[in-house]
């Protein structure tokens, strides 16, 4: 099923974040953002220090990069230079700025209709939510699978309180070299649930294993998530 995100209008290579809104639950309003206005790195970087961030050595380097697909936001990392980590510091979306991905996607389902959606459409809103709050889940088994494990597919289900509950796993990557990109695959069996008001539970992690380095079919695929 496609994702149920709208897209937002874009004008003149400006994302139309809409007009600025009150600032939702663990989230503040970016100054300066508005339809026509992108977020500028200093007013970002100014709201992640008011929801207690650590500062960053080099407040210039602070990027805030759009990501239209699969919903228009943007991603706010530090990006020190070549050959070094890039941190992520949080994302704008609709001009509001969230240090902590679990209200980031509070606010996501809500504006995607959980109030009032039906049971189904609530398993794949929260299902399209976590992958984009929190990363992409692994729908396809890697060619560097340990046979010692059994894989599954992302599992959505409604319990009997209410709450949307996924299970998946996960790759998270252990990196050995950032000049090279090479690594190592961590993959992590997971459980999150969505709450009836479209609040996020902590993570909870089932099992892990480290399967090593990734096989080349896997870099050109992109099947490493």
């Amino acid at each position: 099923m496609a994702s149920l995100f709208p897209s937002l209008v874009i004008m003149f290579g400006v994302v139309a974040c809409g007009n600025k809104p009150g600032a939702a639950k663990g989230s503040a309003v970016v100054e300066g953002c508005d339809a026509t206005h992108d977020p500028s790195p200093a007013a970002v970087y100014a709201q992640y220090l008011a929801q207690g961030g650590e500062a960053v050595e080099a407040p210039e380097l602070v990027r805030v990069l759009y990501e239209k697909k699969p919903t228009d936001r943007f991603e706010v990392i530090y990006d020190p230079g070549p050959h070094q980590p890039t941190p992520s510091l949080g994302t704008v979306y609709k001009c509001a700025f969230y240090r902590d991905a679990a209200n980031l996607a509070r606010a996501m389902v809500l504006d995607a209709g959980w109030a009032t959606a039906s049971t189904d459409t609530r398993k794949q809103i929260a299902l399209d939510t976590d992958w984009i709050a929190f990363g992409r889940g692994m729908n396809t088994v890697p060619t560097n699978w340990s046979a010692d494990h059994t894989f599954h597919a992302p599992e959505v289900v409604a319990l009997a309180d209410g709450r949307i509950q996924i299970t998946q796993w996960r790759n998270h990557p252990k990196m050995i070299s950032y000049r090279d990109g090479s690594h190592e695959d961590i993959y992590v069996r997971e459980v999150r649930t969505f709450a009836a008001d479209g609040s996020v539970s902590e993570v909870k992690k089932l099992t892990a294993y480290n399967a090593g380095a990734p096989k080349h079919e896997d870099f050109r695929s992109g099947s490493l998530r």
